[in-house]
């Protein structure tokens, strides 16, 4: 899904918690940091990563599909 290489950040680090405030994460062993820092004892948590949702035309496509399901369908 998001393949192998992997950019170390704060926010998808075992020892990173989210913050209210965006940007923000409170680690467990440097307190509040940037969302994107980095350190050495980086430890990926898979499950904090969040894949992007990208469907171009998916809107459009649907649209056009259920309006032309729609005006073929028979009438009851």
């Amino acid at each position: 899904m998001f393949g192998k290489a992997i950019t170390p950040a704060c926010k998808y680090c075992e020892e990173g918690i989210g913050s209210k405030r965006d940007g923000i994460i409170t680690c467990k062993k440097f307190g509040e940091v940037r969302a994107e820092d980095y350190c050495q004892n980086f430890d990926y948590a898979p499950l904090k990563r969040v894949p992007v949702k990208s469907f171009p035309g998916l809107a459009n496509h649907l649209a056009n599909h259920f309006a032309n399901h729609f005006e073929s369908s028979p009438e009851n």
